[in-house]
């Protein structure tokens, strides 16, 4: 072998130890600084943790593949968790008061995804120093709270996720587009607009308030407890309904046509329509082609008056 070679292969080598070295020394930095350089091992998976306490939030826009999303209200500070996700299969991005969460399914999509301007986070999550890749379901944990959160739209695009919002007071608009999954809502309150979209999908409302609702799904099961949605339409080929609001039946507008299917009121079916012109400025709409509409009265201990009450 020429000398030049071997000078060029010791070089390269050198090379190699040194960049193994600084990431050392860059992940012992991070984490004395309370920052994860590299996945940390919890019990509930491999979690990548984005500190968002300093941050404007006006937005957040999340695109995933496959995922259950967490988006927690009242906390303490903010902050994000991505568990047992992939390095370079998604992006987490800040600018101008908007959190965006991107994720891609396949290496071909990746890099696509670089072509199109999205910067790669470096070697060091390809050498990961023998990590482990993550096992188990994936998870986004989103936790709001501090001064700057000033939450104006929430937008959620899954393929097959499962959506929690808890304890979000914020009055913004919320958009859930799934394909297939569920979203699920407890103490939740916002006068704006609630648009959820999808194929296959299962909304669990609980304790909640919405301003307005529109709901376009192709099948759909609805599960609604105690929730104010006085605009809400809702329209689908398939529907299985049960729902409880916050206010009389007797005392709200409602259109509920299911051709294919039945309709309940408080026990009684109805055939498969139910239209009621109440004293009120509302109007719940069900538009269906199949299915069951399940309509009860809240416990009489729970009836809220309507007009609502002023805050």
């Amino acid at each position: 072998m020429k000398p030049a070679s071997i000078i060029s292969m010791i070089v390269a080598v050198l090379l190699i130890i040194a960049g193994f070295v600084t990431c050392l020394i860059a992940q012992n930095m991070a984490e004395a600084e309370g920052q994860m350089l590299f996945a940390e091992n919890r019990d509930y998976g491999l979690v990548n943790t984005l500190d968002l306490a300093e941050t404007a939030i006006s937005k957040l826009e999340i695109n995933v593949q496959d995922a259950d999303v967490h988006i927690y209200g009242g906390s303490e500070s903010s902050y994000i968790e991505l568990v047992n996700f992939r390095e370079n299969y998604y992006s987490c991005n800040t600018s101008n008061r908007v959190v965006t969460f991107d994720e891609v399914p396949d290496v071909t999509s990746m890099l696509k995804f670089w072509e199109n301007g999205v910067s790669f986070k470096g070697i060091r999550y390809l050498l990961a120093f023998g990590e482990e890749e993550p096992e188990g379901d994936k998870v986004i944990n989103i936790y709001l709270g501090g001064e700057n959160i000033d939450l104006k739209i929430v937008s959620v695009t899954g393929k097959a996720c499962n959506v929690y919002l808890e304890d979000m007071t914020y009055s913004a608009d919320y958009t859930i587009a799934l394909e297939e999954g569920s979203l699920h809502s407890s103490n939740m309150k916002t006068s704006s607009m609630l648009t959820v979209t999808g194929n296959k999908v299962a909304l669990d409302l609980q304790n909640s308030s919405f301003g307005t609702c529109n709901i376009q799904c192709t099948d759909l099961t609805l599960d609604v407890m105690k929730v104010f949605m006085p605009m809400t339409t809702i329209q689908c080929t398939a529907i299985d309904a049960d729902i409880i609001p916050t206010q009389t039946i007797a005392s709200l507008n409602y259109t509920v046509t299911v051709p294919g299917g039945s309709v309940t009121v408080n026990g009684n079916n109805l055939g498969t329509g139910f239209v009621q012109n109440a004293s009120s400025n509302n109007l719940f709409d069900i538009t269906a082609e199949s299915g069951e509409v399940i309509l009860n009265d809240p416990p009489k201990e729970e009836i809220k008056s309507w007009p609502p009450e002023a805050d």
